[in-house]
Formats: structure tokens, sequence, C-alpha cells
């Protein structure tokens, strides 16, 4: 529901409600996990590149499933614990494959 509101309501007003909802929702997790890619960036692990921006984008490929369907039908979709198992690990595998150095 609060996924809905902020797409939905979150750009009127210059944009606040939806600057609330990404700074409440996303930029600790984010910012966690962009520390860690910036460290496996200088150990040569993963290949150059914004830290942020990739952790970002991982994290909207695992939300992705859930939020289309709430955005579209507006209902919580239900996934078995062994979808979401499958979701997370498909999102590693995709993001892995592509930050890791060659």
């Amino acid at each position: 529901m609060m996924f809905r509101l902020a797409i939905s309501e979150g750009h009127k007003n210059g944009g606040k409600l939806g600057q609330i909802f990404i700074e409440q929702s996303f930029n600790g997790a984010i910012k966690v996990l962009s520390d860690y890619i910036r460290k496996k960036q200088l150990e040569g692990v993963f290949k150059t590149m914004n830290p942020q921006t990739a952790a970002t984008r991982f994290f909207l490929m695992i939300k992705e499933p859930y939020g289309f369907i709430m955005l579209i039908t507006g209902q919580k979709p239900e996934f078995s614990e062994e979808q979401k198992i499958k979701i997370v690990r498909d999102a590693v595998d995709f993001f892995l494959l592509g930050i890791a150095a060659r």
C-alpha cells in the first residue's frame, strides 16, 4: 500500500513525499550494500562503477516482482517461501554476474 501511495503521490508538492519514502525505506540498506561494493571494488573483486547505483539496482531487482503486481492490482502478491528464495537467488546471481571484475 505504501509503495502505491509513493508512486501515485510521491511526485506532488515538489516530490517531498517521494523523497521521504526513499529516505525512510531504501537509504540505510543502500548505504550498507554500497559500502560493501566499494570495498570489493578496491580489492579488485567488483568492477568499477558507482556503488550507490549498483546497490540501488540490486534492491530494485528483488523488489520488482512485488512492486509491479502491487502497482497494477493494488494487492500484495502472495509468494511461497520457495518462490521468495528463488527471486532473491536469481537477483543475486544476475547481479554478481554483472558486477564481477573480468
